[in-house]
């Protein structure tokens, strides 16, 4: 009779907060990856996607899942409810500390844009011929980080436990948006 080797249990763990950085940390790499490869945005719009809609739910969830689940289910809000919800002085201002999302009106319509322009016909893509003109998707992108920035460090509503989570969207953000800037399709977009 052969010995069977004991096979050492791996587990994925995630939370809410953890959730939201790996989409963050996805949009830093393929932000990374466009110069070279113009498919690339697809993920970063998907990615940033992510990113915001899951900040979104952290910075409004409170200490239950009530508020960010549909009224007898366990599906979560849309993203526009949640980016609702953050908006809301009553639902946020939950700390003496906390703060609602202000968005200008160029973040408002990047973040639309984000969702049905991007997000959803890349999830629900339809047979067809799609080009998008890149010159918009920096900029794009810059204002969904800002949100991001915003959700995740300044509403007072997410609690890290850790100085590195912290320290590490931070940086993710910094990174992207010191490439973003960088980039010839946003500098050609500003002229």
């Amino acid at each position: 009779m052969t010995k069977q080797k004991k096979i050492k249990v791996q587990d994925l763990s995630l939370d809410e907060v953890t959730n939201s950085i790996d989409y963050l940390e996805k949009a830093y790499y393929f932000i990374q990856q466009t110069e070279k490869e113009k498919n690339a945005w697809k993920w970063v719009m998907l990615s940033l996607h992510g990113a915001l809609y899951g900040f979104a739910i952290c910075a409004c969830r409170g200490s239950s899942n009530r508020l960010v689940t549909k009224k007898d289910s366990e599906d979560l809000i849309s993203i526009r409810k949640a980016l609702e919800y953050c908006r809301d002085k009553d639902i946020m201002g939950r700390f003496v500390h906390s703060k609602p999302l202000i968005l200008t009106e160029q973040q408002e319509e990047s973040i639309e844009r984000l969702i049905d322009e991007f997000r959803n016909r890349f999830i629900h893509f339809m047979p067809t011929l799609r080009s998008i003109e890149l010159h918009d998707l920096p900029k794009v992108s810059l204002d969904i980080l800002d949100a991001i920035r915003f959700l995740a460090l300044e509403t007072g509503n997410i609690l890290c436990q850790r100085k590195n989570k912290t320290r590490r969207i931070k940086s993710l953000i910094f990174q992207s948006r010191k490439i973003l800037k960088k980039m010839s399709l946003y500098t050609e977009s500003l002229n």
